[in-house]
């Protein structure tokens, strides 16, 4: 008799998003995992437009389709509410501002269980939110590596383990043995869990065979308020688990500050005109070769668009994360202590021992 294929529950956190939800939802329906081996929880923060109805009549016609409130909004408290309501062995998360691949959640399974990781994931193909020359410049750098600092996810290609995966799949226990995602983080929750994973020994692995492609933000306020979202919280990230703290997180606060420090001064001495131009050159000369490899890439005709994208998404960020820092920093001492109360694992006396069934980086190259 053939062995049944593992429930799943995939946890949807979404918040108005009604115009890619339906996107969304086509896309799980196409899944080639047994749809009867699946349940779906979409939980909706609150939302405001019609996202709600949209996921109800997808629910009304699909029994393992179900649509659960999350009083809490952000995605933390969604996953959270989801987990506990979770019929299934293994855990993934997906979001609504993205579609997927037909085999995403079959190749999810299979990586999981051939690879021993803890958490497994994909690339993001990162699309334009809209079809302006500015969305679609928007898009372009954020798969960038000069300007995301790296991140494989965004970056690479090839199967390997990294320090975080987009989304995310899991086995169900690991929620267990260290603890779930840390409800005080409205952005970074999933750096912050991420790095609790690798902290017990726990790996996390990329690979190309899961395809997702993420809808970015179309204007470029809506870029800086992102920017500005992932910049504000990464300070009590670190506090919360110090070992979340990554160089690239930081290198648009020491930029920002770099020219708010020396730009000041130049106004009083000539002289402090030279280390702001040391600042200032380097960085003039890595936009104009992001723009040409954009250019080059995507279509000259984004050319006039890069620039701003790229100054504008690092000094949100950059300004972000010292407002942040001051906030969390100097006059945050309860919100340090809540922070790192929610990253608490559930047995800090035996700490869970992670990582000792994952492959090798050559067995993982073979099995990618």
């Amino acid at each position: 008799m053939p062995q049944e294929d593992p429930l799943v529950t995939v946890i949807l956190p979404v918040r108005n998003e009604q115009r890619h939800i339906g996107a969304c939802m086509e896309s799980i329906l196409r899944q080639d995992y047994p749809h009867d081996r699946m349940e779906v929880l979409v939980m909706d923060g609150m939302s405001t437009d019609r996202t709600p109805q949209i996921v109800e009549e997808y629910a009304a016609r699909h029994s393992w389709i179900r649509l659960v409130q999350n009083p809490g909004r952000t995605p933390a408290p969604a996953m959270n509410l989801g987990i506990a309501q979770a019929r299934g062995e293994y855990i993934l998360r997906l979001d609504g501002h993205a579609e997927y691949g037909d085999d995403y959640i079959s190749k999810c399974m299979y990586y999981l269980l051939k690879s021993g990781a803890e958490n497994v994931g994909g690339p993001v193909i990162t699309c334009p939110g809209g079809p302006t020359r500015m969305a679609r410049a928007i898009a372009a750098i954020t798969q960038n590596r000069i300007v995301v600092g790296g991140s494989a996810f965004r970056t690479s290609n090839k199967p390997q383990y990294c320090d975080t995966a987009v989304f995310g799949a899991w086995r169900r226990d690991l929620f267990d043995k260290i603890g779930l995602f840390n409800e005080y983080l409205v952005r970074n929750q999933d750096n912050e869990f991420n790095s609790r994973i690798m902290r017990y020994g726990g790996r996390i692995l990329m690979t190309p065979a899961i395809r997702v492609r993420y809808f970015n933000r179309a204007t470029l306020w809506g870029s800086m308020r992102q920017a500005w979202g992932y910049g504000y919280y990464h300070f009590v990230t670190m506090m919360a688990n110090p070992q979340s703290f990554k160089f690239r997180y930081y290198a648009p606060l020491g930029f920002v500050m770099w020219l708010v420090v020396f730009g000041l001064l130049s106004l009083f001495h000539t002289g402090f005109v030279i280390p702001l131009l040391l600042a200032l050159v380097p960085y003039a000369l890595v936009v104009i070769l992001v723009t040409m490899q954009v250019g080059r890439r995507h279509g000259w005709d984004l050319v006039p668009y890069v620039p701003v994208c790229v100054f504008c998404y690092h000094v949100a960020y950059g300004i972000a994360t010292f407002v942040g820092l001051i906030r969390f920093g100097l006059f945050g001492g309860e919100h340090r202590r809540r922070a790192r109360e929610g990253s608490r694992i559930p047995d800090p006396a035996n700490p869970p021992r992670l990582g000792q069934h994952a492959l090798s980086e050559a067995e993982i190259a073979e099995l990618g």
